[in-house]
């Protein structure tokens, strides 16, 4: 290209150079490097008497989605300061040693510009956790041996005063549990016998970490697994390909936190689940102090109240690439500016709803004309069968085209009203 330029005499015509790094440079030796090596390329063209004014380095200012927690990939080692000092230095130092002019810097920061303008929240459906502490636990006398050793294990276990004791029960409660599940491979045990078992061993798993906790002051390897193990599930109403796929897609972590009972210490640990039926619609990676980051510290669902996460730095590139996987479209936006001079200091400009299943469904080629057309005779036929009465099928039909006009994800309020019945 330079020597075509030379060729027809439009050295001056080239004005602009650029390069791109990336769009989150976490290194700052890296980014120095990188603007160094762009700078020579620069004040070489400039010598062979090419008329560049700009140079323009491209995106790389990083997020810290991991704050505080800078040994993890996510996190950045410099700050805004520390990231202006190392772009002009470099570009006045290899400019001064080449005695070329300085050009104007452009920077195209995105990712550092748009990510914390949006935060998702999300609310929490349900939970499920393998043990729970209310249910009572009774052992007929005619149950299994592996049952049974289960039962015996658990309770002798306020007995023990040792970190080895409890551990060489774990390790009895693992073995007596394969047991339980061989016999039920095998044919040898009946379904009531086999969640009998698991329900004893959920109950061992939770009093032996709890009891490991109190007795022991190192974090032992079995502590670590039983966390894992006993970690909850939590429902929540979003989809992880839509609205934070570069979760799944590069592993980038986000941070979640409850927003609201910030006034309560969290009891359980969680792991977010999302609406899909993929297996890899969960958060599998959590920006935490904690050395496991394999799960959220989160609290206890109450049955009287809501319960919302907040999904912060989610403004960089979510919104776009997120795609209809499961047919999930756009969640519901509101926008909201800060200003002084308005009540609790914001105000609302706009409320955008999300997707409407009818939406939806036509982006696949599905129109409610046709499916309401298709439904119809599907009913009138059944009535005249005599399968359904003609009130029940105008019931039928009426609640089916209801539910186009609706948002595509999961309506928390009728969750928590059918909770309360």
């Amino acid at each position: 290209m330079l020597a075509e330029l030379e060729a027809n005499g439009m050295r001056d015509r080239l004005v602009l150079l650029h390069c791109h790094i990336g769009s989150q440079i976490a290194d700052i030796q890296v980014l120095k490097e990188a603007a160094k090596e762009v700078t020579r390329v620069y004040a070489e063209l400039v010598r062979r008497g090419i008329g560049l004014k700009y140079l323009d380095l491209g995106g790389g200012l990083g997020v810290n989605y991991d704050k505080g927690h800078v040994e993890e990939d996510a996190g950045i080692n410099y700050s805004l300061q520390e990231y202006a000092n190392a772009v002009i230095y470099t570009v006045k130092e290899v400019c001064d040693a080449n005695e070329v002019p300085p050009p104007i810097i452009v920077t195209e920061s995105g990712r550092a510009l748009t990510a914390h303008h949006s935060v998702l929240i999300v609310p929490v459906l349900g939970a499920h956790s393998k043990d729970d502490a209310a249910e009572k636990i009774a052992v007929p006398k005619g149950a299994a041996r592996p049952v049974r050793a289960l039962n015996r294990i658990l309770n002798y276990l306020p007995s023990i005063r040792s970190t080895g004791e409890l551990l060489e029960a774990y390790h009895d409660a693992n073995e007596r549990l394969e047991d339980v599940r061989s016999l039920f491979s095998l044919g040898y045990l009946d379904l009531e016998q086999r969640a009998l078992g698991e329900t004893l061993y959920w109950r061992l798993c939770s009093q032996l970490l709890g009891a490991l906790r109190r007795i022991s002051d190192a974090e032992l390897p079995e502590m670590t697994e039983l966390e894992g193990l006993l970690t909850d599930q939590y429902l929540c109403d979003f989809s992880v390909f839509q609205s934070m796929l570069d979760h799944w897609a590069i592993g980038q972590p986000f941070p979640i936190m409850p927003i609201d009972r910030l006034d309560e210490r969290p009891t359980r640990r969680g792991l977010l689940v999302d609406l899909t039926c993929d297996s890899d619609g969960k958060v599998s990676h959590y920006v935490s102090s904690q050395s496991d980051h394999r799960h959220l510290p989160i609290h206890a669902l109450t049955a009287d109240r809501p319960y919302f996460l907040g999904f912060f730095l989610m403004g960089a590139y979510e919104d776009i690439v997120g795609d209809a996987h499961n047919l999930f479209g756009r969640v519901a936006e509101a926008h909201v500016y800060a200003d002084g001079e308005e009540q609790d200091n914001f105000w609302i400009e706009k409320i955008i709803p999300g997707t409407a299943v009818q939406d939806m469904l036509a982006q696949v080629q599905y129109f409610p004309n046709d499916l309401h057309r298709r439904m119809s005779e599907i009913v009138r036929a059944k009535i005249q069968a005599g399968v359904v009465r003609p009130t029940q099928g105008m019931q039928i039909l009426d609640q089916y085209m209801a539910c186009f006009p609706q948002n595509t994800y999961c309506n928390s309020n009728d969750v928590e009203q059918e909770s309360n019945q």
